[in-house]
């Protein structure tokens, strides 16, 4: 096979190694290529909400947290260096769930889906639990009009993160929608993210879907801490020194 660009193999993106703090094997990031930019990866529709887009697990800063991050970051390691050989193998994915808003669970997410995606350049996809609901819902109109169908999309993707879980409206058409999505990818071992506010036994979710989650990630209590909040009064921080250090 002839490739335009022999560094990255036409994939957009190279792998760089980095030693992690507490030491261990070398971690391996995914960076765009330094030939060709990783053009190929430009505008891809992935769904990943914009102000995450550009998320990358070397990016993420598990420093911010005062909860020792030290298990989380190897269990997201190995999850990135061992995905082929180990989770996907096994058919598991994660559940990461904090109580605390803005505690960086969707940055994490994305940060690792996005990363996974192009070291092992594979189909990835994001959406929230309420918005999947909907494209179902908008799915059946797209039928009557002979239109293509969207949400299939996520059933059929290698990588899925499945925002925001029990949020979208609890009725039985709903769960039903939610259990064929996670059945389907279960028995396909497709992987998925999950991220939510509470652990999955207390989101009053279908006991079938409860049983899917169950068997289909590892869980991540993440800590109650609002990371959003630390980096917003970091930024407002320096935004008032600078304004104070400004001449007059």
């Amino acid at each position: 096979m002839t490739f335009k660009c022999k560094a990255c193999s036409d994939t957009g993106y190279v792998i760089e190694k980095s030693i992690p703090e507490y030491g261990g094997q070398p971690i391996e990031f995914a960076v765009p290529c330094p030939k060709c930019k990783g053009k190929r990866r430009e505008g891809e529709e992935t769904g990943i909400p914009e102000n995450y887009f550009g998320a990358s697990l070397c990016h993420f800063d598990f420093s911010l947290y005062q909860a020792d991050m030290k298990k989380i970051k190897e269990i997201v390691t190995s999850f990135f260096n061992e995905y082929r050989t180990t989770w996907e193998n096994n058919g598991k994915g994660l559940y990461i769930w904090s109580n605390e808003a803005g505690s960086g669970k969707t940055l994490l997410a994305c940060s690792l889906a996005h990363s996974i995606m192009i070291k092992y350049d594979l189909q990835m996809r994001f959406i929230s639990h309420g918005d999947y609901i909907a494209q179902i819902l908008e799915d059946i109109e797209r039928r009557k009009r002979n239109d293509e169908p969207k949400a299939g999309v996520y059933k059929e993707c290698d990588l899925l993160v499945l925002d925001d879980l029990g949020t979208a409206k609890n009725g039985a058409y709903q769960a039903q929608c939610l259990f064929e999505l996670l059945d389907y990818r279960m028995r396909n071992c497709k992987i998925t993210i999950f991220t939510a506010n509470d652990h999955f036994y207390n989101l009053n979710l279908d006991k079938r879907v409860e049983s899917r989650i169950d068997s289909m990630t590892f869980p991540i209590h993440f800590p109650e801490e609002s990371i959003r909040k630390k980096i917003s009064e970091q930024k407002n921080k320096k935004f008032i020194e600078k304004i104070l250090k400004s001449p007059k």
